[in-house]
Formats: structure tokens, C-alpha cells, sequence
């Protein structure tokens, strides 16, 4: 094999894994849509044979949770408007309104429509923070300042660009790692005795020399 051809290796294995990527990610883009789709309407037909006093519109709940994670939140809500019309006419039309009392089919409908209302809004503020999160994590990105933030047990959660430009891991790399492990830290005292005044203060002051993955050193106070 020539030098060329095991230079050219690397990046064809690398672009064979992107594109197997490319199309698990697009299968997933556009199975999950129809699968929703599928999930509605299979609960409209169940819903359908069933008498009044047995609802199934109550499952369109998983409908409306599906949508919410490739929907945005005013589809979310068209989603529920949607289910709330099919739930609509299974009841005024499909259903036979001799099947059970009025009253049942009708509770029964009210029920599923303010499930599927609360579903949709808790579903809708829950993007809204996970969107309000990524904003606070781009601006954290912009900053020239090294930020890690990880648990008690100093597992790395978060890792900024800067850390990544810093100590040469990327955040990919870094996350779910301990820190003092991955960076080689050295503490002017005993990690123990550092955690101890950490929990009972709040904070800890001192210079720590982490090390990158060039293998220089850096102190941070």
C-alpha cells in the first residue's frame, strides 16, 4: 500500500461515518413525524369503535408529547387543535350517541381536550428553558473567559470554548470526565481538605496547576 493511498484512508472512513450520520439523523427527522401521525390516527380509529363511556382520546397526550420534540411551540399548539378536532368528531359524528349516556361521551371529551391544553402548555414552557438554556450556553461560548462547571463529585457538565482553546479537550471530550483527573490537577493542599472548606464555606481560594493536553502546565487561582 502506497503512503498515499493510507494517507487517503482516514478520510474516507471519516466521511463513510458522516454520511452514515447524515442518514440516521434524516430517518430520524422523518420517522418520528410519521409515527406521530400514525399514533393519531390509530387512536382516532380505536377511539371510534369503542363506546362513549370508553375513551380513548386521552392518548392523544402522547401525540401532543411526541410533536413537542421536532415541533416548535406554535405547532405544538396546532398539533393539539388537530387532536382536539378529531376528538371532536369521533364524538359528534362516528360515534353512536346511543352507545352510552350523553353526558359520559361528553365528560369523557372535555377531560381529553384540557389533558391534551395542559400536556401542550407544560411541553411548551419546557422548550422555552431548554431554548433560554442554550442561549446562556452560546453567550457563555462567547466569552473569552475559561469556564467548567461540573457536580460535587467534580464530573464535568459544561466546558467552554475557551476551556477548549485553554487546555486543548474538546467539549465533547471533556463532559462526563473528572476534572482533576482529566487536567492532572495539582492542589496546594489535600483535595479533601479543599472539598471540606468548599461545603462548609462555599468557596476555596488557592492556585491549582492543571495541566493541558500538550502537557504544559497552567495555574489558575
Amino acid at each position: 500500500m502506497t503512503a498515499d493511498a493510507r494517507k487517503n484512508q482516514p478520510q474516507k472512513g471519516s466521511d463513510q461515518t458522516m454520511r452514515r450520520a447524515l442518514v440516521l439523523e434524516f430517518a430520524q427527522s422523518r420517522g418520528l413525524p410519521f409515527a406521530t401521525a400514525a399514533t393519531a390516527l390509530a387512536i382516532f380509529i380505536l377511539d371510534a369503535l369503542t363506546p362513549q363511556d370508553i375513551t380513548f382520546a386521552m392518548l392523544y397526550v402522547a401525540v401532543v408529547l411526541m410533536a413537542s420534540s421536532f415541533c416548535k411551540p406554535g405547532e405544538v399548539w396546532l398539533v393539539v387543535l388537530g387532536c382536539v378536532g378529531l376528538t371532536v368528531l369521533n364524538y359528534a359524528i362516528i360515534s353512536p350517541p346511543a352507545a352510552a349516556p350523553q353526558i359520559v361521551g361528553l365528560s369523557n371529551m372535555v377531560l381529553a381536550v384540557m389533558a391534551m391544553a395542559l400536556t401542550a402548555f407544560l411541553a411548551v414552557r419546557y422548550q422555552a428553558a431548554v431554548e433560554a438554556v442554550r442561549e446562556q450556553a452560546k453567550l457563555l461560548d462567547l466569552t473569552h473567559d475559561c469556564i467548567i462547571e461540573g457536580d460535587m463529585n467534580n464530573v464535568i457538565s459544561y466546558w467552554n470554548r475557551s476551556a477548549e482553546a485553554l487546555f486543548g479537550w474538546t467539549a465533547a471530550e471533556a463532559v462526563g470526565k473528572i476534572s482533576y483527573q482529566l487536567l492532572s490537577a495539582t492542589f496546594p493542599i489535600p483535595l479533601d481538605a479543599v472539598m471540606t472548606e468548599l461545603l462548609s464555606t462555599d468557596r476555596w481560594e488557592g492556585d491549582v496547576v492543571r495541566r493541558k493536553r500538550d502537557g504544559t502546565s497552567v495555574i489558575q487561582a
